[in-house]
């Protein structure tokens, strides 16, 4: 009986899925919300020397962004530069106010970052590999990777 291409493909394609959803699962369990895992930060709170955890509810967040296509999502859940109403975001209950963090300078974001002005550093992975000596160097502002776009 003849090979069936299309199903093999398909058979393949269900594999490669259930490696992912089973790398995904294995992710939440060890690193997922409120936990923490080897060497890593929780993913409840980010590394920042500045008074994040003391922010009060309903406060904006200023949340860096780099001209960058990948950013798009980041802008249509959010409604724009600031948080609107019915945006996905503020479904979540995130009130956010996208900024163009030191004008997409990442040393002066890094520096910005590692002063406690931003909970956050927006770059790209090998930006991150280029800074990782300088931003590893205190265990307090050690970033934690918890959201790559593309």
């Amino acid at each position: 009986m003849p090979e069936n291409k299309g199903s093999k493909k398909l058979v393949i394609f269900v594999g490669l899925w259930l490696v992912i959803l089973g790398a995904a699962g294995v992710w939440y369990k060890f690193y997922g919300p409120g936990r923490t895992g080897e060497g890593g930060g929780s993913w409840g709170s980010v590394s920042w020397s500045g008074n994040f955890e003391g922010m009060k509810s309903g406060e904006t967040l200023e949340v860096p962004f780099i001209l960058w296509g990948g950013d798009v999502a980041t802008f249509l859940a959010n409604g724009g530069m600031e948080t609107k109403p019915d945006s996905i975001f503020a479904q979540q209950k995130l009130n956010l106010k996208l900024v163009r963090h030191e004008g997409d300078d990442f040393g002066k974001q890094v520096e910005a970052y590692l002063k406690g002005k931003s909970p956050f550093l927006r770059g790209t992975m090998s930006m991150l590999g280029q800074a990782s000596d300088e931003l590893t160097k205190d265990p307090n502002t050690r970033p934690v990777v918890f959201l790559q776009l593309t």
